[in-house]
């Protein structure tokens, strides 16, 4: 079993980190897919009920988002609420300790940063989704994911540093500007 879980991480990671790089948000989406799925498989393989019924959830909300996508549709805000109290929901109800709230943390995160229509601000919620389940990795003792959430975070700076920080000059010009 700890072959396959060794497997599971440097599966999951290699595919976060081609999901990073993304231009747009279909590839964006469609490795978070696949990063999920993975995940999932971790979680419940380390007995992390909670946080893979939050991955799973985030599953059903990247398919829910294809549907409307491949209908020309911006995904509604309305919906977008609607998946994060779920993932309240299943945190609720698969809630063992104090540090499942910071998993919901981690799902409100990415809820709202696979509903963005630019990559840059996808990669900025990508990075503090997984600075969060950092946090609930070390506190659950999910060791096999720590290396995959780690690594995330790393190439997603990597990923910001390299694609975003002209989008970042530019935002930050025009609150400059706003002020005045």
């Amino acid at each position: 079993m700890e072959f396959f879980e060794i497997f599971l991480s440097v599966l999951t990671t290699l595919v976060s980190v081609v999901a990073l790089q993304g231009r747009n948000m279909i590839f964006i989406l469609v490795f978070q897919l696949l990063s999920n799925l993975l995940v999932v498989l971790q979680f419940i393989i380390s007995n992390n009920i909670s946080a893979a019924g939050v991955c799973m959830l985030a599953v059903l909300q990247i398919v829910v988002i294809f549907l409307f996508q491949r209908k020309s549709r911006a995904f509604p805000v309305w919906l977008i609420i609607i998946f994060i109290v779920g993932y309240g929901v299943v945190s609720a109800f698969c809630y063992v300790s104090p540090y499942d709230l910071i998993s919901l943390a981690a799902a409100v995160m990415f809820a709202i940063s696979v509903v963005q229509t630019k990559p840059a601000m996808c990669r900025f919620f990508v990075f503090l989704n997984a600075s969060l389940w950092i946090v609930f990795d070390i506190l659950s003792s999910s060791y096999t994911a720590i290396p995959v959430h780690s690594a995330i975070l790393l190439f997603n700076i990597i990923s910001i540093i390299r694609l975003d920080l002209d989008f970042w000059r530019e935002a930050f010009l025009r609150a400059k500007e706003k002020k005045k």
